[in-house]
């Protein structure tokens, strides 16, 4: 029984996982993004439609974003997860949107600094589905990894006002990982451990249990009304774990009213 209870746990768990991509409708609305605006135009809203979906899953492994390529030609990897895996570039902050769904009326918006001091090295914008604002806040420099969907391109000026071109990422604060010690974040690294720890520990007790019923039941005779039978007959403790327990604690409590007192 327990074994068909956990296979059918996984499957569920499966199965919101495959639906929480996006829809044919949904796509077509993220084709319209123009890379010439603001992020907040209506191709971001099916990412964030997605990401109140997937944020009760684990996301499946993303690849490292190309950002080169990306930059080359946005319009192919649009609607792609991937992780953006960098440095927390110490910029927090709530963006307010023009409309209000199960994300909340506010998106929290980070910048990540990909591949700091190489060639390479980019500045993507990620748009964080976290109704409540209780995402923790990584200190300056702090590795962090985000599984997202790359959203569009957003020219606009950095700190010191020099133009820049910024790839926008949208996912949700489930799946992000602070990697430092000591900084709680919600994500795989902490929701799904805690989940996966409950599991394990659950699976033990009933083993446990199981154990132990068994045990008794093969160490004493078996008690009926009228006195006590054969070890060889059949046990009448019930099969499952919690019943059988209660059974053995009321004969406990049976034999200590019944037995004479010296």
């Amino acid at each position: 029984m327990l074994r068909r209870c956990v296979g059918w746990w996984f499957a569920a768990f499966l199965a919101v996982g495959c639906l929480s991509g996006l829809t044919a409708a949904e796509r077509v609305q993220l084709a319209t993004a123009d890379d010439r605006r603001p992020p907040d135009e209506p191709a971001l809203y099916p990412l964030l439609r997605d990401a109140v979906r997937s944020a009760a899953v684990l996301p499946p492994q993303g690849r490292d974003p190309d950002f080169a390529a990306i930059m080359d030609d946005p319009a192919a990897f649009r609607g792609e997860r991937l992780e953006v895996r960098g440095q927390y570039a110490g910029r927090s902050r709530r963006v307010t949107l023009r409309r209000t769904g199960a994300w909340g009326e506010a998106v929290t918006e980070w910048g990540v600094v990909v591949g700091a001091g190489s060639p390479g090295e980019a500045v993507a914008v990620v748009y964080l589905v976290d109704p409540d604002g209780g995402l923790a806040t990584p200190r300056p420099g702090q590795r962090v990894v985000v599984a997202a969907r790359f959203f569009k391109l957003w020219r606009d000026r950095d700190a010191s006002g020099a133009a820049r071109t910024y790839p926008v990422f949208v996912g949700s604060a489930e799946h992000v990982v602070i990697e430092a010690r000591g900084v709680g974040a919600r994500g795989p690294a902490s929701g799904y451990a805690v989940l996966l720890a409950a599991v394990v520990a659950m699976l033990g007790v009933v083993f446990w249990l199981r154990r132990r019923v068994r045990r008794a039941a093969s160490d004493r005779p078996v008690r009926r009304l009228g006195g006590v039978v054969s070890d060889d007959e059949e046990s009448s403790l019930p099969g499952d774990p919690a019943e059988a327990l209660a059974a053995l604690q009321r004969e406990a409590e049976h034999d200590a009213e019944t037995t004479p007192r010296v």
